[in-house]
């Protein structure tokens, strides 16, 4: 078990759960392990019960793999769909923002492009009187 936590935490494929990938190598590697001929040669009940490991072996593999898939399907794939709306949405807001700042920009050009062409004498005159400039 410490084994399946430290490679869990060590994973870090964005593109597959790491839980799911570790319970598909543990499957994959069980049931290899129960295909291998152990115990052919032997008689008797160890050969028996060599069987019934093989066996329990095998439905184990089975249930990791089942586990794998159930992961993969409840929590793998609502979590792609989630974070690509999630993306959409952001780049709905930030398209947005975006033209904000366009136009925030323009129009600060446009001021400080006023203010150059005014004459410090302009700036003084409009302070201290500010009806001069609406007509």
């Amino acid at each position: 078990m410490f084994i399946v936590d430290d490679r869990l935490q060590m994973k870090s494929n964005p593109n597959k759960t790491a839980r799911a990938a570790i319970e598909d190598e543990y499957a994959r590697k069980l049931l290899a392990l129960c295909r291998k001929p152990l115990g052919s040669c032997e008689a008797g009940t160890l050969r028996s019960s060599l069987d019934v490991v093989r066996g329990e072996t095998e439905s184990i593999g089975k249930a990791h793999s089942a586990i794998a898939s159930q992961v993969k399907s409840e929590l793998e794939e609502p979590l792609v769909a989630f974070s690509g709306g999630m993306k959409e949405r952001r780049k709905i807001v930030q398209n947005g923002i975006e033209r904000l700042l366009k136009t925030k920009n323009q129009q600060t050009q446009a001021v400080n492009k006023v203010f150059r062409c005014l004459t410090p004498l302009d700036l003084i005159l409009k302070h201290s009187n500010p009806d001069i400039g609406k007509r």
